[in-house]
């Protein structure tokens, strides 16, 4: 267990060690199972459907759809819910507190975003995924920071988490505006109708849970089909729920500690594990030299590092920021280097650039396992030496 003492960031941080290792247990599975004896079980098990009825209303998917498109919507709900608290009253509530990882987090998507459309710039099909390498998995992320940084500053900790939620808002902005079918008028129409009631209830200092659930699961529907990616529509109610009523009901931290054990302990390990199973059946040395593995393996790797670490540098020795406190140069490097797990919201982009492309979503699956374990093997070496030295301004 991880105690850190910094307001807002309970419940990202919290169990982070779990987590990290839960994820990393449920892709090996995943894995694992894919190349297994039961391989042909699980590729049954996450390719068939369900359709669930109400009254003349149907929906039909596979299961891997379900977890994807519903179970992934909460994962994005506890996602909206954060951006909004940080961006109200936490580390991004003020210029000087958010511009040091705004800026480190927009070096992090550009250069891994430029490095895999180098690789892949001849091929239309796979600069589809271009956005692939441009987020850091904050369970991963924070899980490696607690377990092999325990010299590492609080600071780090608290601008590596400020960087992931500005990782995520922009992952699905991405999502919103890139990875859509044709857009339906008459569902965004409905969708904005959602929208209007929520901010109504706000004005109402209406603190019911189960009322913005109710209307976020409509709205849930409506976006699925709208041809916006249905998930979406989590982060839009994450921010729109009231962070407290005006009588002091902790609206929006009730719901974090109600759905974050369900968020972290069964719906992003379920989707680890329906989604992590890659086929090795026909891999060969060569696969490692696939402009798809080389574009999101080193983009994730080299890219986010270089990013974020000379974005950062470059604006604090022009005066504007300053390092984290009671931070090294090495320390605020292996941070850098962890942003490079990127498998969560990686693996999710990969999802809907290459749905119907079967070889290209296991060359990318490749790519985001290798930058992230690069990323998780070096980042923990260096953070673990630098967290021993003794910490200075």
């Amino acid at each position: 267990m991880i105690a850190i003492k910094v307001k807002n960031f309970g419940i990202l941080i919290h169990s982070a060690i779990e987590n990290g290792w839960l994820l990393f247990i449920a892709a090996a599975l995943g894995i694992f199972t894919a190349n297994s004896k039961y391989s042909e079980l699980y590729q049954h098990y996450i390719s068939s459907d369900l359709k669930l009825i109400f009254a003349d209303y149907s929906v039909g998917m596979s299961m891997a759809n379900w977890v994807n498109e519903l179970l992934m919507a909460f994962f994005f709900l506890i996602v909206g819910m954060e951006i909004k608290r940080e961006i109200v009253e936490g580390r991004l509530s003020s210029p000087a507190q958010r511009i040091l990882p705004i800026v480190g987090a927009f070096g992090g998507i550009v250069v891994p975003v430029l490095i895999y459309c180098v690789f892949n710039i001849h091929n239309d099909t796979a600069l589809k995924a271009w956005a692939t390498p441009a987020a850091t998995d904050i369970a991963f992320a924070i899980g490696v920071m607690g377990i092999f940084g325990k010299g590492i500053p609080t600071s780090l900790r608290v601008f590596l988490t400020a960087l992931a939620i500005i990782d995520d808002l922009v992952s699905v902005l991405i999502i919103a505006i890139f990875y859509n079918e044709s857009i339906n008028i008459e569902y965004l129409f409905y969708i904005s109708i959602c929208i209007a009631l929520l901010f109504y209830l706000n004005r109402r200092d209406v603190s019911s849970k189960f009322v913005y659930l109710v209307i976020g699961g409509f709205m849930w529907s409506f976006f699925l089909q709208s041809g916006i990616h249905a998930t979406v529509a989590g982060a839009v109610l994450g921010m729109l729920i009231p962070i407290r009523s005006k009588t002091g009901t902790e609206v929006m931290a009730d719901l974090e500690r109600g759905l974050g054990p369900l968020n972290y302990y069964v719906i992003l390990p379920l989707f680890a594990f329906v989604n992590s199973g890659l086929s090795l059946s026909n891999f060969s040395l060569g696969d490692l030299l696939h402009p798809i593995v080389l574009g999101t393996g080193l983009g994730l790797f080299f890219g986010k590092q270089i990013g974020i670490f000379s974005a950062c540098y470059i604006l604090i020795k022009m005066g504007k920021a300053k390092l984290p406190e009671h931070s090294t140069y090495a320390q605020f490097y292996g941070t850098s280097v962890v942003c490079g797990i990127g498998f969560t919201m990686s693996l999710f982009i990969a999802l809907l650039a290459f749905a119907h492309n079967t070889t290209y979503l296991n060359e990318i699956k490749l790519g985001i396992m290798l930058g992230s374990l690069a990323s998780l093997i070096i980042g923990a070496i260096i953070i673990s030496i630098t967290g021993t030295r003794k910490s200075s301004v």
